[in-house]
This record gives structure tokens, sequence and C-alpha cells, in this order.
């Protein structure tokens, strides 16, 4: 078992305490989104009493003398972009603490959690301070988020700047269509009078927020940087692609489904989504055109008072031939209407799903790219694991699917059971009995740390970084051997 017993309180300051100054090798985990609650399981695979922890050190050859554990805990609320680069700044200073007493470290990163080992390489080139001590960051299953400035300097500002801008440049327009358009009602002594100045002041704010914006975007403080230049994720693959550990299944669910998502745009609203008002509309018109034309007056006002029966069959047939042509008519006019408001709606309804699958709460960047490999880097490992790794993930996976299939099925009444796994209602809870069903071990995603085969991956993964030696008994065989040589294969270089 891979223990440090100096280090048990996973709580202390979410894992920002300083490192002691001993020579031992460190090896960080880093959890992913949702899964960073100590108190919720302490098997989970970042812990230092997880049973990846404990197989890893059957594998390699370790002590709890040599090796430091280090969980960093990050999470500090939904799934959120700019709440993984805050957690980026935060490991990059404890990285840059080990680099202070000349200790090596390696990073073991799932899902998100290899996002924010990403963000402290980003964070360490922003700042043109290298991670000495780095030897291996491996990521597993991580969707890595690429993120553009947005184009336009209106895009990246906000609040009172915004308006400001806004202002200034409706002032910019006027002017110069008040001075081209010669307007009979305009003074043009008064336009002569302002021009210079209407025409001075949006420029001048659009110099000043550009600057202001470039300059926050090249800072080398963290706290005034804005976001990562081109140039320097550029840098991050020079520095850091040679010691990166890539490993993504290529059937990651997780991967797969937030690089997909992005052009998903399926029609959810139809054109004729406002259809349903014309039975309403036929009531009221119904209503209205009878009372005015029998209780209002109209018709009894050009007939005899005797003539009842031709009264109302004229107003029978002046609705029947109203609601003919009202019908016809607000089906092309709802139409009208529903088309181009069924595609806003669809719009805001993907944009909002997308947005939340992302995490994406940043003002000034966009998501243009999602892959399982960072901006500028080679796929290298990500997306060509070996199949004899690959098939013990799916196989593995599609057990526990079909297990939890089992008791989906028990508490959707389909068998006799129902009645054990009711509430005081007398009605089956579906939502926490379908919660509670789940083991996460369906997806491949979730399931990296509980398979043997994958164990043996990073093992000789961190053994090749120069982490520790393999054990004797680890090394001798065939299928063990064959993962050494998939690194050093032509078809992961």
């Amino acid at each position: 078992m891979i223990k440090d017993t100096e280090n048990s309180d996973l709580n202390k300051d979410r894992s920002d305490a300083q490192p002691e100054k001993k020579s031992k090798t460190i090896l960080v985990t880093i959890h992913g989104t949702g899964a960073g609650d100590p108190t919720k399981d302490k098997n989970s695979w970042w812990q230092e009493e997880s049973d990846f922890l404990e197989q890893l050190g059957q594998r390699l050859e370790l002590s709890p003398e040599q090796v430091k554990i280090v969980p960093f805990l990050w999470e500090e609320g939904p799934n959120s972009e700019a709440s993984r680069r805050k957690a980026g700044k935060r490991l990059y200073k404890l990285l840059r603490s080990y680099d202070d007493l000349n200790q090596d470290y390696y990073l073991i990163g799932h899902s998100h959690g290899g996002s924010v080992a990403y963000h402290a390489l980003l964070q360490s080139v922003a700042e043109d301070k290298s991670l000495k001590g780095l030897k291996c960051w491996c990521t597993v299953g991580t969707p890595f988020l690429e993120y553009k400035r947005n184009k336009f300097l209106f895009q990246r500002i906000t609040g009172w700047r915004l308006g400001l801008y806004i202002m200034t440049f409706t002032s910019f327009v006027f002017t110069l269509w008040a001075y081209f358009n010669d307007f009979r009602n305009i003074d043009p002594d008064f336009l002569l009078e302002l021009d210079p100045y209407f025409l001075l002041f949006w420029p001048l704010v659009h110099v000043f927020f550009l600057v202001r914006e470039r300059r926050r975007g090249h800072a080398k403080s963290s706290a005034k940087r804005t976001w990562f230049t081109e140039k320097q994720k550029k840098m991050v693959a020079e520095q850091y692609f040679d010691n990166w550990l890539g490993l993504c299944h290529p059937e990651d669910e997780a991967v797969s489904a937030l690089t997909n998502i992005k052009d998903i745009n399926e029609r959810i609203m139809k054109p004729d989504l406002l259809m349903g008002l014309i039975p309403i509309a036929k009531l009221i018109v119904i209503a209205i055109v009878g009372w005015l034309l029998t209780g209002g007056g109209i018709l009894s006002n050009l007939v005899d008072p005797g003539a009842e029966a031709i009264l109302y069959s004229l107003v029978f047939i002046i609705l029947v031939v109203l609601l003919s042509i009202i019908g016809t008519i607000l089906k092309v006019f709802l139409l009208l209407i529903g088309t181009p408001l069924a595609w806003k709606i669809n719009k805001m309804v993907w944009s909002e799903v997308k947005t939340n699958a992302w995490g994406d709460d940043l003002v000034k960047e966009s998501i243009s790219k999602i892959a399982a490999y960072p901006a500028n880097f080679d796929a290298k490992f990500a997306e060509r694991m070996p199949e004899i790794v690959a098939a013990p993930l799916r196989e593995h996976s599609s057990k526990s699917a079909i297990k939890t299939l089992v008791k989906v099925r028990e508490i959707l009444g389909m068998t006799v059971n129902q009645d054990k796994r009711q509430n005081k209602k007398g009605a089956v809870d579906l939502r926490s009995n379908l919660s509670s069903s789940l083991t996460w071990e369906e997806l491949i995603h979730t399931s990296y740390f509980a398979v043997d085969n994958f164990i043996d991956l990073i093992a000789i993964g961190l053994h090749r970084a120069g982490f520790t030696e393999l054990k004797n008994d680890f090394v001798s065989t065939p299928e063990r051997e064959q993962l050494s040589a998939w690194y050093d294969s032509d078809s992961t270089s």
C-alpha cells in the first residue's frame, strides 16, 4: 500500500499544505468533476487508501519513506471552466513549492483533473517559470477544451465598460450619419461644433480598452491575466509534451459526448409550435362576433323583432364563413411567427445544454475545439490505447451496465419486488432508486482505475518516466511486456 502517514488529513487547507523538506518523490493525484468529496467515498482512486494506489504499489517498488501521495482537492462548485483555471493556479503554486525544495513530482489527473494539470502548466509558461521537478503528467480520459479569445472587442468587455463602449460607438455612428446626410432640421453650425468631440470619443475608448485587454492577456500576474495566448499554448507543447502521458479509451463517453455535442443542433421545437392557439383564437372570434351580431344589436336593428330565426341563421352562416377564413389566415400568420421563434428557442436550448455540459462560464473566450489532447499537441498516446487494455475496459463497463439495467428494470416495476421499494405514500420513488442503482462503472470513463490492465499501463508509464522500479514478478508476463513495447511502437510516437 502506498500511503504517507504524515499527510493523511485530506481536508487540510484544500491540499495547499507546504511540503516537507524531504527527498521523497511526490505523486499528486487530481480528481475529476464531481468526484472531490473526501468524505463521500474513502476508496476513490485519488485517495491514499484507495484500491488503485494499493494495486499500483503491488506493481512498483514503493515505500512510504520514498513516495509521498498528495491528493489535490480542487473542486469548489459545479462544472466550471473558471473553477478549473483557478485550481490550476493553486496547483502551480504547490508544484513551485516542490521545485523550491528540489523535489521530483508526478501528476495523475482523471477527467477534468487533467485539465487542471494543463492549466498549471499554462500558468508556469505565463509566469516564465518552468516546473523543473515535473517528470511526468498523466491525464486519464481528459476532454481538453480549447478556448480562443472572442474576435471582437465588445465581446470581451462587460459591465459599465460595455455600456460606455456602446454609448460612444452609437454617438460616433450618429455623428457621421448626420454629417454626411445634411439633415435640414439640424443646425450645421451645431454639427460643426460637436463633430470633433463625438468623433474622438469612441476611437479613444476603443484604443484604451484594446490596450487594456492586450496587457491583461499578456500579464505575468495571475490576478491581472484574462486569458492564455496562443503563443503560451505553443510554449506548453514545446516544454511539456515529452513528459506527457495522455491515456484515453477511444470510446470514452465523456470525451466523445463533449466533442460531438458541439455540432448537435437537432430540432426540438417545430415551426408549427403556435398552431395550438388556433382553437382558442376561433373561440374568441365566435364569442366576439356572436355578441356583436346579436347582443350588440347590429343585426337586431336591421330586421323585424319577430324575425329572430332569420337573425340567428344569418349569425350562424357568418360565423362559419369567418371561422374558415380566420383559420386559414391564422395558420399562415402563426407559421410565419413560429418558424423564427422555433429556431431561436432551439438555439437557446442547445446553447444552454452545451454550456452546462462544458462548464463554459467564460465571457471573453469561446470554445473552438474539444479533443483528448491539448492544443498544439500531437495525439501521442491519446485515443490510441492498446487493445489489450481497451478490451478489458469495454468488457468491465458492459458487465456493470448489464447489472445496472437489471436493477433499473426492477425499479421501473417490471418485477414482483416493487412493493419493497415503495415510499410512505405507496408509490415507487423513481428518482432516488435510479440514482442509487448507478455505480458509475457502467461507463468506461469512470472505470479506468478498476481494471488491472490499465493499472499495468500506468505503472509501466510511470516507471519509464523515472518514478520507481517495477517489481520483478510484474515484468515477467507476456502481456506486460507487450504493454511496455507499446510505448515504443511507431503507432504511438
